[in-house]
């Protein structure tokens, strides 16, 4: 996830940082924030800080946000620790889809059961 302070700054999404000491190490991107759909578009930690629970701690919120009925996530088939994540985190899978390119995906959801 190459971006710029600058685009991150002209985005249209809502963004959360993971920080380890003055570092940050860890990002997680947001649609929807306010609104009872949201989605995550990205989520990414440091390699130097992978396995640490700095990707949980930001999805945890995430789903702590108010107003929201379901969240959803799309990552690769093939992206184990992502999968496990959110599968941890109580999402579903929604859908099996693939890329332009041919790159397996899954779309995964999150229902609030209590709105």
């Amino acid at each position: 996830l190459n971006r710029t302070i600058a685009e991150i700054r002209l985005a249209e999404t809502t963004f959360f940082g993971g920080w380890h000491q003055a570092d940050l190490v860890a990002v997680i991107e947001v649609e929807g924030v306010g609104t009872e759909w949201l989605h995550i578009n990205s989520l990414g930690v440091a390699p130097s800080h992978l396995r640490q629970g700095f990707g949980t701690q930001l999805l945890q919120v995430v789903l702590e946000l108010p107003a929201w009925q379901r969240i959803t996530v799309a990552t690769a088939a093939a992206n184990i620790p992502a999968l496990q994540l959110y599968k941890n985190a109580g999402f579903h899978l929604q859908k099996h889809w693939s890329t332009p390119d041919n790159i397996p995906m899954v779309t995964l959801v999150s229902l609030c059961l209590h709105f």
